[in-house]
């Protein structure tokens, strides 16, 4: 799933407003419906772990609240009058500091393992994307 954001109709993002379907989706046992949404984030991770690294000087990730589906911040919230030596951080005053959505991930992922006790989405997905937090948080 997919939010139009109302400040730029052409913007696609996800995560605001959007995971709350996700919520409902895990409570009612309907895990296949989870997978697409864990593969897209999954996806994101080499593009989260460039933007640490020369950010932040780390390979962690840290999740936008407002994206595209491949990772970047929307430019809106990012901002488009950037200097290369401004601050990594989005400009925007509403999600600037909005950085634990991929923790709503992860438990997400936790809970979904927690129910189907699936080996391989913990091997393949959610240990994988909880050490890439862990190591953003960490360093």
């Amino acid at each position: 799933m997919r939010a139009v954001r109302l400040a730029n109709p052409k913007s696609i993002t996800i995560s605001e407003n959007v995971r709350h379907s996700y919520w409902y989706a895990l409570m009612a046992g309907d895990f296949d419906l989870l997978r697409p949404l864990y593969k897209m984030y999954m996806e994101q991770v080499p593009v989260m772990r460039e933007r640490s690294r020369r950010w932040y000087k780390h390979n962690g990730t840290r999740f936008a609240e407002t994206s595209y589906f491949y990772g970047s911040f929307e430019p809106v919230d990012y901002g488009c009058q950037r200097k290369p030596t401004d601050a990594p951080d989005p400009v925007s005053p509403y999600i600037k500091n909005h950085i634990q959505g991929g923790v709503e991930l992860a438990t997400i992922m936790l809970r979904d393992f927690q129910h189907t006790r699936n080996a391989t989405l913990l091997a393949e997905t959610v240990l994988p994307w909880c050490q890439s937090l862990l190591e953003f948080y960490v360093k």
